[in-house]
């Protein structure tokens, strides 16, 4: 029963180390066409997915192209243009500018609930979702110190915590 215990504990602790590093990818456009499936487009070359910390830098736009991405953790310095759905194992710190379409809904959905923080919109920053946003937290807070626009009432945040509590801090 022992040797099970010790087992089990050299398991998790594999899991949990493994799962602390995550890899950063950086957005470098090297590809030539801005696209944020082309893993030309990333350092180190290959499309991030739910392991991986990205990073788009300043002055960069990064064409969604109407696609599903992937990631962990995004921080957004540039602009991510043709946003519909992002899909994340963590969250968004947004310093530039998230833009969807006029008639396509972004959909902005965190997959488990272990985070306090989902979404910072960062002052001077913006979320542009003409076609309406729709944030689907599980948990975790939402917070605005930017420009949420949309089209109408369009906007539509969805959350709650264990304790079935979150947070909308609108500061915009």
């Amino acid at each position: 029963m022992n040797n099970y215990r010790s087992f089990l504990a050299i398991i998790c602790l594999l899991t949990l180390s493994i799962s602390s590093f995550a890899v950063t990818k950086n957005f470098t456009g090297a590809g030539g066409d801005n696209l944020w499936h082309n893993p030309a487009n990333w350092d180190p070359v290959g499309v991030p997915d739910f392991t991986h910390d990205v990073v788009i830098p300043p002055g960069a736009l990064v064409d969604l192209a109407l696609e599903p991405v992937v990631f962990k953790n995004l921080q957004n310095l540039g602009l991510l243009g043709d946003a519909w759905k992002l899909f994340m194992l963590e969250g968004i710190d947004n310093q530039g500018r998230i833009e969807g379409l006029i008639d396509v809904p972004i959909e902005m959905i965190k997959i488990p609930a272990v985070v306090a923080l989902f979404i910072s919109n960062d002052v001077a920053s913006e979320i542009y979702a003409p076609g309406g946003l729709y944030v689907n937290t599980g948990s975790g807070d939402v917070e605005n110190r930017g420009d949420i626009t949309s089209e109408g009432d369009k906007i539509s945040i969805f959350w709650m915590d264990a304790l079935g509590m979150a947070l909308f801090n609108n500061q915009g």
